[in-house]
């Protein structure tokens, strides 16, 4: 017999989530009697709501190791999933295999007695209430989300090109409004752009006069997620900033005088990376031996002509 612990946390934040996890499923395993529990922990950011319990590594190599007699031990159903179709079948083709599941803050039982009709009407209502939960919480983060962009405000607390975040007292962000200096600054790069000035002139110039973009950063620092499959060029951001301004400018959606100097500037060119950095491909001169394909060779070999 062995005795698995599983825990979870969705957000990657959650650092000692699964620490509390871990100590609940030991606690609960001394209270039965049990041996020390094999812990999985899943890696932190793991959704149950998008993914389900046989999708999840470290559920995957339970599901493979766990035999008849064995337990699994989690926190709480909803470390099992937030799905309740995903829920239920869990439980069942558990219960199948011969394995007993032990929720630590399930009334204190010691095994989810799924064959019963009591049991399957109480196990349903807590996966349900575990799925709810979660769409709840998404239905606030959407409306929080929805409150700020009103705002002008972004969920990550920064700003857009040209404006600057408003705070009150208490140093919470509440609006955003124009920033001249920073319309200077992107009004500055667009009229640059737009006279055919390298980029990496106006890059090399703003870092040497230290100015701070909206992030309140140096100009032309880039954040490069982690992961991500094309990281973002450092000089992308001068030229975003002045197709911006342009583009607003032409909208109507800059002040004055800044819309009026918009229209009156010549559209930046874009700066594609591509053309920038990716050298030209020489075209091979198919008359040259040295360029000849396997096949060509063969021909030649085969017509004897050498």
């Amino acid at each position: 017999m062995r005795v698995w612990g599983l825990t979870r946390a969705s957000d990657k934040k959650q650092v000692d989530s699964q620490q509390v996890q871990r100590e609940l499923i030991v606690a609960k395993c001394k209270a039965l009697g049990l041996p020390d529990p094999e812990i999985l922990d899943e890696e932190l950011g793991t959704s149950a709501y998008k993914t389900k319990f046989d999708q999840r590594p470290m559920a995957r190599k339970f599901l493979r190791e766990a035999k008849r007699g064995d337990y699994l031990i989690v926190a709480k159903i909803d470390r099992l999933g937030r799905n309740t179709a995903d829920v239920l079948n869990t439980i069942e083709r558990l219960k199948t295999r011969g394995v007993k599941v032990v929720i630590c803050n399930f009334f204190g039982n010691s095994e989810l007695e799924t064959d019963t009709p009591m049991g399957k009407v109480v196990v349903t209502i807590f996966a349900l209430a575990a799925e709810l939960e979660s769409s709840f919480r998404r239905e606030r983060v959407k409306e929080s989300a929805a409150s700020r962009k009103a705002r002008g405000i972004y969920h990550n607390g920064t700003t857009s090109f040209g404006k600057k975040l408003v705070r009150d007292a208490d140093g919470k962000a509440t609006r955003q409004e124009w920033d001249n200096e920073q319309l200077g600054y992107i009004s500055e790069i667009a009229d640059r752009i737009s006279k055919d000035e390298p980029v990496s002139r106006i890059a090399i110039d703003f870092l040497s006069r230290g100015l701070l973009d909206h992030r309140g950063k140096p100009w032309g620092i880039m954040e490069h997620k982690p992961g991500s499959q094309k990281p973002l060029s450092e000089w992308r951001s001068y030229t975003q900033a002045a197709l911006w301004f342009w583009r607003a400018g032409i909208a109507g959606e800059l002040p004055e005088p800044w819309r009026s100097i918009s229209v009156a500037m010549k559209k930046p060119r874009r700066f594609t990376e591509s053309k920038r950095y990716a050298p030209a491909r020489p075209k091979l001169d198919p008359n040259d031996r040295a360029n000849w394909t396997a096949s060509q060779w063969m021909e030649k070999f085969d017509m004897g002509d050498l």
